[in-house]
């Protein structure tokens, strides 16, 4: 696994995926409080999550994702798990 935190790997692929800029407060991130993280950002977050995690996050999992922090304890679970 890359050296890089979880929380900095997650937020690149939240700028990646959502074209979000650097200086986001990440902690109060949530579900459509951006507007460009609507159902379809959504899709395109979990495709990239999933790549660059190299996991495969379940369905149940993917309505959970609810927020920036809820996001990193998923993405944790699935790697360390």
């Amino acid at each position: 696994m890359e050296a890089r935190p979880i929380e900095e790997r997650v937020a690149t692929v939240f700028q990646r995926a959502l074209g979000l800029p650097a200086q986001v407060e990440w902690s109060a991130l949530e579900y459509r409080s951006e507007p460009r993280w609507d159902s379809v950002g959504h899709l395109h977050l979990v495709t990239e999550l999933e790549r660059e995690f190299r996991i495969v996050i379940a369905n149940d999992d993917v309505l959970n994702l609810t927020s920036f922090g809820e996001v990193v304890e998923t993405v944790r679970k699935y790697v360390f798990d």
